[in-house]
């Protein structure tokens, strides 16, 4: 009886155990259907993965717990990719260089949309490719990134641009996604990212040629510290009617040293 009473006990415990485990998904509350906001309030998922707001955490992945604000993590994404085919047999990215990526390795419990866009940090595989169309790569964190809301509007003006602020900063790059100009920078004071603008200097440009300016206003804030970040611009409203691409001219007030011409496709 003893023995009996012994094994009762472990499997009472047991028991109890499995009743408090810590659950942290449920795929049943999971609606693919279902519309979410494109406001980015981020939250960080229990399963450790960073969501574009509460919606897509419990909708789209079918978390039970998350908090507020990205996940705390060492990786730096070092890409923007458009899923460019998702599912069986091989999930395959297009970078804005329209390079091709495909996953061989990454978070099992990560959902890939197609036609959206992720912020990634992957590196090289020499194996595992199925489809042999990408480069394999591994991912070692992903954000999706909901490029749209995520796009500000050009500020158009008019006349002398002597009045607006122009304080350092550095450009590091250029990418172009869809109608979206990626601009990524580093500057002094990364108290307000939001001082960064893009503006289209209408009496400097033609139906030949359009001239974009970015500049910076740190405000006079009490941050040193230096920060990169990127913004995202909207380009579509220089779109010409009868016309398929013009050519775009773009410096920094800033940054003595940048200057880039390109061609922009709509």
């Amino acid at each position: 009886m003893k023995k009996l009473g012994l094994i009762f006990t472990v499997i009472s415990i047991f028991l109890s155990c499995q009743e408090d485990a810590y659950i942290c998904k449920d795929p049943r509350q999971i609606d693919l259907s279902s519309v979410c906001d494109s406001n980015y309030n981020p939250v960080c998922g229990c399963d450790g993965l960073t969501y574009f707001n509460s919606c897509q955490a419990e909708l789209k992945a079918g978390l039970l717990d998350w908090t507020d604000g990205e996940c705390k993590q060492e990786c730096e994404y070092n890409d923007t990719v458009l899923v460019f085919a998702a599912g069986s047999p091989c999930i395959l990215l297009q970078n804005s260089s329209s390079e091709l990526y495909e996953i061989v390795e990454g978070p099992s419990d990560f959902t890939w949309e197609l036609g959206e866009y992720y912020l990634i940090n992957h590196s090289p595989k020499d194996t595992g490719a199925i489809c042999m169309i990408g480069s394999p790569i591994k991912i070692e964190c992903a954000l999706h990134f909901n490029l749209n809301s995520n796009c500000k509007s050009l500020t158009s003006i008019s006349g002398t641009d002597d009045q607006l602020p122009n304080d350092s900063l550095h450009i590091e790059g250029l990418n172009i996604f869809n109608d979206c100009i990626e601009i990524t920078y580093s500057y002094l004071g990364g108290c307000d990212p939001s001082r960064i603008h893009l503006y289209h200097l209408v009496d400097s440009s033609d139906f030949l040629s359009t001239r974009l300016q970015i500049r910076y206003d740190n405000g006079d804030g009490p941050c040193t510290e230096p920060f990169t970040d990127s913004d995202y611009f909207d380009l579509s409203s220089l779109q010409l009617p009868d016309q398929a691409s013009i050519n775009i001219q773009i410096d920094c007030n800033g940054d003595e040293n940048f200057y880039e011409e390109f061609t922009y496709q709509y």
